[in-house]
């Protein structure tokens, strides 16, 4: 496979995830305390938000790339 067509398809994977779930959570562990043995962590997530014209314009631009690369061969 072509570049292009990798990019084009790594693009249009993002923009759906972007419109389906609205953004990707990823779970972050941090130690907040350690007393002697014992260690205290809490788990939180951050959120990385994906707006829906930035979903759209990922599809869109996927779309013409995978068009693109297999165009050329």
């Amino acid at each position: 496979m072509r570049t292009p067509v990798i990019a084009g398809i790594a693009l249009l994977v993002i923009g759906v995830v972007g419109f389906t779930l609205g953004g990707v959570s990823i779970p972050t562990d941090k130690d907040t305390a350690e007393i002697g043995p014992m260690e205290i962590s809490v788990t939180q997530k951050e959120t990385i938000s994906l707006s829906p014209v930035l979903s759209g314009v990922s599809i869109l631009a996927g779309a013409i790339l995978v068009g693109a690369g297999f165009r050329k061969s």
